[in-house]
């Protein structure tokens, strides 16, 4: 099970600098399983995750600790940046969305099955 149905991974150098980002400055949303909680968000792949509830996060592991202190139904605030712009969301987390899932060594939130393969030229090859 992943965490909000997503493949996240932090902002490495290399990523940061082709999305215009800082290293550690949020993390990038590459995929997006249909009927997540993100996908009620309006939360789509290319976005990147700089806050959950107000706090800044650099890690995938960051936000699966933050949600897991989080019960089913209640709701969190996500701020994203989507083009250059800023977008502030609400989620509402399903069952099980926040439990914990595994994770690779690089710490990313693995693929739920279904989900919205990423965009062209982003391959998490290119993310380390």
């Amino acid at each position: 099970m992943t965490v909000l149905g997503a493949q996240m991974h932090p902002l490495t150098p290399p990523l940061g600098r082709r999305i215009g980002r800082g290293a550690g400055e949020g993390i990038f949303i590459a995929a997006v399983a249909p009927r997540s909680p993100l996908t009620g968000a309006e939360i789509a792949p290319g976005d990147v995750l700089i806050k959950v509830d107000g706090r800044r996060v650099s890690t995938p592991a960051q936000v699966q600790a933050m949600l897991g202190a989080c019960k089913p139904g209640e709701t969190v605030r996500l701020s994203v940046l989507r083009e250059g712009r800023r977008r502030d969301r609400t989620m509402a987390l399903q069952e099980g969305a926040n439990a914990p899932s595994p994770a690779s060594a690089a710490g990313t939130i693995l693929p739920a099955a279904g989900m919205t393969p990423p965009a062209a030229g982003t391959t998490p090859k290119e993310f380390t």
